[in-house]
């Protein structure tokens, strides 16, 4: 049985400045345009895993109009095998189990009861593009670099999250449910690149691209927060964190944010603009 404890987890994140000029298939919108991104790539740090108070919180809980907005463009990949058209035309089914049960837990465990069903996080970066880490999904088994799931397989879905409390989570309006189109770009570098652009099947319609920060590297003590699906969990909000040493050679910073296996790909924010830092893409040794 595992028992996790409450943990600040040491994260470690490489930003990297890159323009990608991108052909989009033709029902892409806005296609001729470039998509500039800062892809936050993340190696293990050298650094002790600090342990403290666990301060995710799910996304009801969360009391600013604008991170509560910033979540709606965070989702979340899905194994085609978890999720089926529901008996309404509107609607998909989750298979869920509860999060202790998939991981074997033990009782106690906060979010015990939860569902978990998704395996990495992503974010909308354009209208029909999502952005995540480049281990999460690949295009074929041929690419694949590392256990990437294949992306023919995969479904990537919005709105798995507690926006009330005890809300019903297993079933999903079909308007936030997309199929993984295609990998238009990745780079997976050992304690390097670590990063994918998403190609989705249908251009999103209701929640606006994230906007990356265009001021380079934060520095030590700056705040920051991430959203994402730890464990596969429905959407956390982790906050109270900060940056907490940054490698200028490699453009990598590390934060004590709590995250987890399913966290990758998700959104590290700047705190004081709310603009996109880059991904997280790994954390400790001892995180699992």
């Amino acid at each position: 049985m595992r028992s996790y404890r409450n943990m600040k987890n040491k994260t470690s994140i490489l930003l990297v400045s890159i323009s990608l000029l991108i052909t989009f298939a033709a029902k892409a919108e806005d296609s001729s345009d470039p998509i500039s991104i800062s892809p936050a790539i993340h190696n293990q740090s050298p650094f002790r895993t600090q342990y403290g108070s666990d301060d995710r919180q799910d996304i009801f809980e969360v009391t600013s109009p604008k991170i509560r907005e910033l979540a709606r463009s965070v989702g979340a990949f899905i194994y085609y095998k978890k999720i089926a058209p529901a008996d309404s035309t509107h609607e998909f089914k989750l298979d869920l189990k509860s999060y202790g049960e998939r991981y074997k837990m033990c009782k106690g465990v906060r979010y015990y009861e939860q569902p978990s069903a998704p395996f990495a996080t992503a974010f909308l970066v354009a209208p029909n593009v999502v952005a995540t880490a480049a281990h999460a999904v690949t295009n074929s088994k041929k690419e694949a670099m590392m256990e990437e799931v294949l992306c023919s397989e995969t479904y990537f879905i919005f709105d798995y999250a507690y926006t009330s409390e005890n809300q019903d989570l297993q079933k999903i309006s079909n308007q936030a449910v997309y199929k993984c189109a295609r990998v238009i770009e990745k780079k997976l570098v050992w304690m390097s690149e670590d990063y994918a652009l998403i190609e989705l099947d249908r251009p999103v319609k209701d929640r606006k691209p994230l906007k990356f920060s265009k001021n380079g590297l934060p520095k030590v003590g700056d705040q920051i927060f991430t959203l994402g699906y730890p464990h596969g969990l429905p959407q956390k909000f982790s906050g109270l964190a900060s940056v907490r040493s940054v490698d200028v050679e490699s453009s990598r910073f590390s934060s004590n944010s709590d995250l987890a296996a399913g966290n990758s790909g998700s959104p590290v924010f700047d705190a004081a603009t709310n603009e996109v830092l880059g991904i997280h893409v790994s954390g400790e040794y001892d995180l699992n």
